[in-house]
Formats: C-alpha cells, sequence, structure tokens
C-alpha cells in the first residue's frame, strides 16, 4: 500500500504555501509525518516539480528509504490539471521504476496540518471494507470537500475515473480539524484552529503528542538550543570539553553538521533536541524540567520510524542514567572506545 503526495511549488494566493512555515515547521511535515507515523504505507512517494519543495523534504527521502520523491512534469503543475491526472502520472512513474503495483493508494495533499495517523487509520479501514473505487475526506458543516485526503483504487486513477461519482464513499473529518487552506484568510483560520487544539489538549498532552520540527525550519528557537548546552552536565557531554560561545553555537547550527537535527516539540514548549549523524549516531538531550517523563522513550520511537535504519548512541561511561536508559531499551553495547 502507498501514499502519494501531491506538492507543487506555485501557488498564487499563499506563494509557497506547501511549504511555508506553519506552527513552527514546513506545511508539508505534517502530513509526511502522520504518513510515516501510521505504519500504514509500504512507501510515501511526494511528487513535484519544485526543486525548493524537494530541499524542504530531502531530509525525509535520505533518512528513510520508504520516503521518495517523484519528478513531476512542469506541465503537470499548471492550473487546469486534475488530482486524478498527476496522481495517474505519479502511479505510472513508480511502475516505471521497478515498483510493485499496488492496488490500494492514499492521496494526500501538503496542505494537512490537522491530518493525524488516527485519522488515516480509520479512513483505511473504511475504504478496506468496502467496494468503493473512491474515499474521499469531507467536512460536514457545510459538506463539502475537506482537501486532506483520498483513498481510492490505483485501476480507477490510471483509467481516469471521476472522484466525484457514485462509486466514491465520505470519511468526515471532525470540524475542529477540517479546513482547506486556499487564502491568506483560511491560513490565519488555520492557525487558530492548530492554537485551539493546543489549548484544549496542552495539560493533557502526553509523550504521544511529540513531534520533531527542523532546527533550520525554526531560527527563533536556537536560543533554546543553547541553553540545552548549557544545562548539559560533564558527565553527559563527549564531544565538548568547554561551554561555546553563543557565535559559536549559531555558526556550528548554521553549517548543518547532522544528516537531521530536530527540536522535540510537546505542544507549543520545546523539550529537547534531537539529531542523527552521517554515520548514524543519534543524539537525544532533554531540559532538567521534561526528564524522566518519557519523552526520550518517545523519540527514540518517532525516530526511529522516520529514518528507518539502525541507529548507534556514544555515551559517556560516566553518564549511568543514559546507560540505564538506552539498555531499558534493549540497545546492545558493540564496543568501549578509548582515548589515547
Amino acid at each position: 500500500m502507498i501514499a502519494i503526495i501531491i506538492a507543487r511549488g506555485g501557488s498564487k494566493r499563499i506563494p509557497n504555501k506547501n511549504i511555508k512555515i506553519f506552527e513552527g515547521k514546513p506545511m508539508i511535515h505534517y502530513p509526511i509525518e502522520a504518513a510515516i507515523r501510521c505504519g500504514l504505507f509500504e512507501n510515501i512517494y511526494i511528487s513535484t516539480e519544485s526543486q525548493k519543495v524537494i530541499e524542504c523534504v530531502r531530509d525525509y527521502s535520505l533518512l528513510n528509504e520508504d520516503v521518495r520523491i517523484i519528478d513531476r512534469p512542469y506541465r503537470l503543475a499548471l492550473d487546469h490539471y486534475t488530482t486524478i491526472e498527476i496522481v495517474a502520472d505519479a502511479l505510472l512513474n513508480t511502475l516505471q521504476n521497478g515498483s510493485p503495483f499496488d492496488e490500494k493508494v492514499c492521496v494526500i495533499y501538503p496542505c494537512s496540518p490537522f491530518l493525524t495517523p488516527k485519522i488515516l487509520e480509520e479512513s483505511f479501514q473504511v475504504f478496506n471494507e468496502g467496494t468503493m473505487n473512491y474515499l474521499m475526506s469531507i467536512g460536514t458543516s457545510p459538506l463539502r470537500d475537506a482537501g486532506n485526503f483520498y483513498w481510492g483504487k490505483a485501476s480507477s486513477f490510471l483509467s481516469l475515473e471521476p472522484i466525484h461519482g457514485s462509486e466514491t464513499k465520505m470519511f468526515p473529518i471532525p470540524e475542529g480539524r477540517c479546513i482547506d487552506i486556499n487564502t491568506p484568510k483560511e491560513w490565519l483560520e488555520a492557525t487558530k484552529m492548530f492554537k485551539e487544539i493546543l489549548k484544549k489538549n496542552g495539560s493533557a498532552c502526553g509523550p504521544n503528542e511529540l513531534t520533531l520540527t527542523p532546527v533550520c525550519s525554526a531560527p527563533a528557537k536556537l536560543h533554546l538550543l543553547y541553553l540545552l548546552l548549557e544545562e548539559r552536565t560533564k558527565q553527559q557531554s563527549i564531544s565538548h570539553q568547554k561551554l561555546p560561545s553563543y557565535r559559536e553555537h549559531i555558526k556550528f547550527v548554521l553549517s548543518r553538521p547532522y544528516r537531521c537535527w530536530w527540536l522535540l516539540m510537546h505542544c507549543e514548549t520545546m523539550v529537547g533536541a534531537a539529531y542523527v549523524t552521517h554515520a548514524n549516531e543519534i543524539g537525544i538531550f532533554l531540559l532538567k524540567n521534561f526528564q524522566r517523563k518519557g519523552f526520550g522513550t518517545e523519540a527514540i520511537r518517532i525516530i526511529k520510524n522516520v529514518v528507518n535504519m539502525p541507529l548507534l548512541a556514544n555515551v559517556n561511561p560516566e553518564n549511568k542514567e543514559s546507560i540505564a536508559f538506552f539498555k531499558n531499551l534493549g540497545a546492545k553495547v558493540l564496543q568501549v572506545t578509548y582515548k589515547l
């Protein structure tokens, strides 16, 4: 089973809408992470003609072999081409590149910040148990296309069967999570909805609400990374013999030293940071107020889903707490390194 996220670069009413920063991270990162975390898809394809979109999602494709980029012909990014035509092109592209044919396809729109793994899982159950050609996400008050996703048969997309027809069923999206974002006014409305969700769930948010925000997309929070350095003890540190200056810290961050570097966000609050190096080494650091609350374990779970490859953790031998943490996760000791 596959997902196809269709993300063109052009947007007339909201420039660069699909990669515009929405509440701390690029808009398209929300549906990518929902698709990864739901665990339904063998492959997640991102169809785009835009180099900017490719750069925005490159970390996901580098870290997870199941996330792949499809180079969409520029003509298919023009306004008069339909979703069905774009999806049909993407499906033909996957088949030409040797991917096995899969009849079940989920087409996801990139501007879907309220999409959750649970919504994808529940909608798939409805689609899988029925005989319809398509299942479309809808809002119910008033009745409308939610602009989130469609489930469909690959054969229906390839034969260009219309989505809006008698063989299409509907899957309602909760009103508090349903908005089709096409104008600046709707963007502001979505921002208010996002804040309402955080306000409503704020005190009840547990580790399962942890999200990854790329450091490069949150320049306003770089000072919090420095706070992590200031809180780090000698037992926790391997690479730093002394605390770098703030100027040195900013220079290091801007050099993009890691394959991927995230802020760990719980609702609107940064609780820590994590990175994966080019040698597949992972580092996780939590602010003192958020330690021993399950965030470290949840961060490891999410990152393993995103990266989808074996990871290594280097731990100071005096850092007994981290050693116990990784042992409890079932990690195995591979080697002991000495400095001569």
